[in-house]
């Protein structure tokens, strides 16, 4: 996605810069939707929630990939714990 809002990638099959962004912005949406709700064994402290949850609104009004990784490392960070192994 960088690469083809840079300008440096240019496959059609990927589609626009714009589509791929809002692709891998409904990704994340609906990983911390379903991250969020308790599932085997996992519940999520209301601390936890609330920071995933603080994540949505700065996914969704994110508009380059530079601004998502960010929010991805910090929704890495409040996962971790939970990483299967």
């Amino acid at each position: 996605m960088q690469n083809t809002e840079s300008g440096r990638l240019k496959i059609s099959a990927l589609g626009s810069a714009a589509k791929q962004l809002a692709a891998v912005k409904g990704y994340l949406e609906k990983a911390i939707a379903a991250f969020i709700k308790p599932r085997r064994g996992r519940k999520l402290s209301p601390v936890e929630v609330q920071q995933l949850e603080a994540l949505l609104p700065r996914i969704a009004g994110s508009n380059s990939a530079a601004e998502l990784l960010p929010l991805i490392e910090q929704g890495l960070a409040v996962t971790q714990p939970y990483k299967e192994a």
